[in-house]
């Protein structure tokens, strides 16, 4: 009976530092857990669920001002990080527009294209330098109700924004238009821009 004894002990002694050595070359150790990577759809889940994006836009028969344009969007992340998702526009004083929306997340950035399901040439695009901000800050480029080509500071949200709230946001927002260096153009729209920033104040666009 020793001997078996002993013999097991044996064994265990030899082993032991054998499979230590073993497994300390085989796997690393670690003492904290894996950080997930900058790309992966654990560190994005939270972009699944509602969301409210809030920006400007003209629309001539209603004022030369710009009016604040507000939306509740429902996305879901899926792989690759492709985004899919419905855009319900809830301040709309011509008619209900709904979009369907898909985009991507590349390093932390949310670009999408939204298309109207009533009008498929109604197209606008959006992107939104960091998604991880709880006030996401980004520019959104489309037609207004004018048809003119135009771009607008935006603002996506977990949280519902009111009026002024959303305003004060994108008002203190910035978007550049760069032009040659003999234009007056960059002068002229940024005279535009701040006029119009102004007379938000004064105009009722309720959400």
């Amino acid at each position: 009976m020793w001997e078996n004894v002993i013999a097991t002990l044996i064994a265990a002694a030899i082993t032991g530092p054998i499979g230590y050595f073993v497994k300390s070359k085989l796997t690393k150790e670690k003492y904290l857990p894996d950080a997930p990577a900058l790309d992966s759809k654990q560190m994005y889940r939270f972009v699944s669920g509602n969301w409210y994006l809030y920006h400007f836009t003209i629309d001539s028969k209603l004022s030369k001002f710009p009016i604040l344009v507000s939306s509740k969007l429902q996305m879901v992340i899926n792989s690759n990080l492709v985004v899919n998702g419905f855009e319900d526009v809830q301040v709309d004083h011509r008619r209900a527009l709904n979009y369907k929306l898909r985009g991507q997340i590349r390093a932390g950035q949310l670009h999408f294209t939204c298309i109207c399901a009533q009008d498929s040439s109604e197209v606008y695009s959006g992107m939104f330098p960091n998604l991880l901000d709880d006030d996401a800050i980004g520019i959104i480029i489309a037609r207004d109700y004018d048809r003119n080509l135009y771009a607008s500071p935006a603002l996506i949200s977990k949280k519902q924004k009111n009026r002024d709230e959303a305003i004060s946001i994108l008002n203190n927002s910035e978007v550049k238009f760069y032009h040659s260096a003999s234009s007056s153009s960059n002068k002229k729209i940024w005279l535009i821009l701040q006029d119009s920033m102004e007379k938000q104040t004064n105009l009722r666009c309720p959400l």
